[in-house]
């Protein structure tokens, strides 16, 4: 229909209604595609990993890409026909209104790509908007160029689902078991592969593992060998699990499925010994082998939609709005799954209340995996693989060394920007993050200990070969980066940290009980070496070598580098470095657990980093203590103290405060709880508190109900150390 000077008019009021639906459909449809669907998918088909933490089945993904696709659209195209009930021209209002809508946030997600962000963003994206909406409404060939775009979403979705690296998870897992011939000495095998554990949390100051944080590997390595120079060959977990298993380097960029890597240590054994196989982060078993009740269906196949996909649907809402904030603390599309869906906290919701924990949207921390893996364990069972890939000592810290949980705290959002932007300076800062981690790394060796326990029950122990590794550290150098790098340049003081991780192997052939090895050893060499426990020819070739038969001819380390990843794009293995491994491990063993922990105080030891630590324990009473100072502390929820349960299985172990203190020195504080020094720790500059205050109190200091909590200034050398009092406030 053609308006006055031969202009087109309007969508005419008196169209049929089923052809004004269709083509208003059509029109919401593409141009919510280009807003909505095209940088979700784009982003989302670049993170497998979000997909293997939550456990997505098949099922899950495709109907994701289609919800993805389908829901902006239908949305906004319901509730302009529910307008139009009421009138004609309301629906065409409403309509236009969307259609600016969804080039407003076009125009934001694509101008935020060019760096734009604040006022200049929203005023040029909203220029755009009405510009379309003009166009839109005054000529028919920009409404029908937009309905042949309502082609776009489907080929949105067809490439998700068929290029991308998430379209690897939709690919057939089911490989074929290697045919490895005889097995000279079938026995079983455990593996437990831990995640994010730096080995110079494991060590004292006389290079041994400290039996008195971890008694259980200390044991496990007195009945075997300890590697104490080995390295992981990347830092990153989709990268270094794969090679643990299949004693191979990383030398592209893979998704971490069995299609991807079909010669592992699952298929090689499958032929011959049972798999009870609990993967967390990968999908490396084929589910054609490992179709046990053991193995983690949480992130297999499934013939219907499971809690994942609630979870992953609240993720990229809270990626899109990342996306198209004009904030200028917000990431690009590009960024904002590595991010954590940039908002912490949202993060952490997007996982949903009873799995969340993880910046990333990983499942928090299951310890009904352990019990699986336990419970797999039976007196007289045949030749079995167990293995399980545990999410510990990995963030978030919130475990105690006896397995309860605390609470406390600066919250998730705090948390999380601690592990995206990097290590603080402050040095007192970053020892209180490493003493939560030797928490939460004691906790994880009573997990060794249930597993040592259960093979013994089932006089499983003496034959058994028993691994026990991680996958990477992570760095704890103040001012350095945590584990996300942006170039393939690792700074010098984080390769040990980052590249040195535990491993301790028991299986014939390693030498004496107790050896600790100091020749040059990777976690790639764990499959050629319990091949050779077993006693027959690997299948194929493998980088790594036979701990008990062979030496690497120098000290030169050569690992890979992934950058990105958490905040700072998709994880792409960028290059490696090389390094001399002698050199690095006398680095390593010289930031050993014993410079952050006193020894001098063995009850409280986990309790004590600071250099007053050794009256953790003590009595005030039992010290001087001086007048007041004037000095007060505002203690961030107080009141979880008024109300504790013992018998909950959590405890408000974790102490934030900040102090107004005279002068500009940064205090060492000490936390007394129920008439005992339950904590002594540092004070460091926080944002706009000049003396910030977190600590860990010692959990046997809790009573049932309400508990006294006082703070004190401490002062004076050891032996003559003094108790200011501090008023505490809420």
């Amino acid at each position: 229909m053609i308006g006055p000077e031969g202009e087109a008019s309007p969508i005419p009021a008196h169209d049929p209604w089923s052809g004004q639906a269709v083509r208003s459909f059509i029109e919401l449809f593409a141009l919510a595609g280009l807003a909505v669907t095209q940088p979700l998918l784009d982003v989302f088909g670049r993170a497998p990993d979000l997909f293997l933490f939550l456990g997505a089945s098949r099922t899950d993904i495709v109907l994701f890409a289609v919800l993805v696709s389908v829901v902006p659209a239908a949305l906004l195209w319901s509730i302009e026909q529910v307008v139009g009930l009421a009138s004609d021209r309301g629906r065409e209002v409403t309509h236009a209104a969307f259609v600016g809508l969804l080039v407003l946030l076009l125009g934001l997600g694509s101008l935020k790509q060019a760096e734009l962000s604040g006022p200049a963003l929203v005023v040029l994206a909203a220029a755009l908007a009405v510009v379309g909406v003009l166009a839109f409404r005054r000529w028919a060939g920009v409404r029908t160029w937009v309905r042949y775009l309502g082609l776009a979403p489907l080929l949105f979705v067809g490439l998700f689902l068929t290029t991308s690296q998430t379209s690897d998870l939709l690919s057939s897992q089911d490989v074929a078991s290697a045919d490895i011939g005889r097995v000279d000495d079938p026995r079983s095998v455990v593996f437990l592969q831990f995640d994010e554990w730096p080995l110079q949390t494991l060590v004292d100051r006389e290079g041994r593992i400290d039996s008195s944080l971890y008694p259980n590997l200390s044991a496990l390595a007195a009945d075997g060998a300890w590697y104490r120079n080995a390295t992981t060959p990347a830092n990153y977990t989709t990268y270094a699990v794969p090679a643990n298993v299949t004693g191979r380097v990383p030398v592209d960029d893979r998704t971490a499925v069995a299609s991807e890597y079909p010669e592992t240590l699952f298929t090689m054994l499958a032929g011959q010994f049972d798999l009870d196989v609990i993967e967390t982060v990968t999908r490396l078993c084929p589910s054609s082998l490992c179709d046990g009740d053991l193995v983690d269906n949480s992130a297999g196949d499934s013939t219907g939609p499971s809690g994942a996909l609630g979870r992953l649907l609240t993720a990229a809402r809270k990626t899109f709005r990342a996306m198209v904030s004009p904030d200028p603390e917000a990431t690009s599309s590009a960024q904002a799954f590595g991010s954590g869906l940039l908002d912490p906290e949202a993060a952490v919701q997007a996982a949903g209340d009873s799995s969340a924990g993880g910046l990333r949207g990983q499942p928090r921390h299951s310890l009904q995996t352990v019990e699986d893996l336990v419970e797999s364990i039976e007196p007289g069972e045949s030749p079995t693989l167990h293995y399980l890939h545990l999410v510990l000592p990995h963030g978030p810290y919130d475990f105690l060394p006896d397995g309860r949980r605390y609470t406390g705290g600066p919250g998730p959002q705090a948390e999380g920007l601690r592990d995206i932007v990097g290590r603080s300076d402050q040095v007192a800062e970053v020892d209180f993050l490493e003493q939560r981690l030797v928490l939460q790394a004691a906790f994880t060796d009573q997990i060794i200990g249930q597993v040592m326990d259960r093979l013994r029950e089932a006089d499983l122990y003496d034959e058994a070969i028993v691994i026990a590794t991680a996958d990477h550290g992570i760095g704890l150098e103040p001012g350095g980066p945590a584990r996300v790098l942006e170039s393939a340049d690792v700074p010098t003081e984080n390769l040990a940290d980052t590249y040195y991780v535990p491993l301790v192997i028991k299986a014939p052939g390693l030498g004496p009980a107790g050896t600790v090895s100091d020749a040059n050893v990777g976690t790639i060499d764990i499959v050629p070496t319990i091949v050779a426990a077993l006693g027959f020819q690997l299948p194929w070739p493998v980088d790594g070598i036979d701990l008990g038969s062979r030496e690497r001819p120098d000290a030169e380390k050569r690992v890979g580098v992934v950058t990105g990843g958490i905040g700072a794009g998709t994880p792409t293995l960028s290059g490696e470095v090389t390094f001399d491994g002698e050199t690095q491990l006398a680095v390593m063993l010289s930031k050993n657990i014993d410079t952050l922990l006193r020894s001098d105080n063995p009850a409280y030891r986990p309790f004590a980093i600071s250099d007053a630590g050794e009256i953790v324990g003590r009595r005030p009473e039992e010290l001087t203590i001086t007048s007041s100072s004037g000095a007060s502390a505002v203690v961030h929820g107080l009141d979880a103290f008024e109300h504790v349960d013992l018998a909950s299985g959590s405890l408000p172990a974790y102490l934030v405060a900040d102090l107004d203190v005279a002068g500009t020195a940064e205090p060492t504080v000490a936390v007394v709880l129920n008439g005992r020094v339950a904590a002594v720790s540092p004070s460091w500059s926080s944002g706009g508190s000049p003396h910030h205050l977190e600590a860990m109190l010692v959990p046997d200091f809790f009573r049932q109900g309400a508990n006294q909590l006082e703070i004190y200034l401490v002062g004076g050398p050891e032996g003559e150390r003094t108790l200011t009092p501090v008023a505490v406030t809420p």
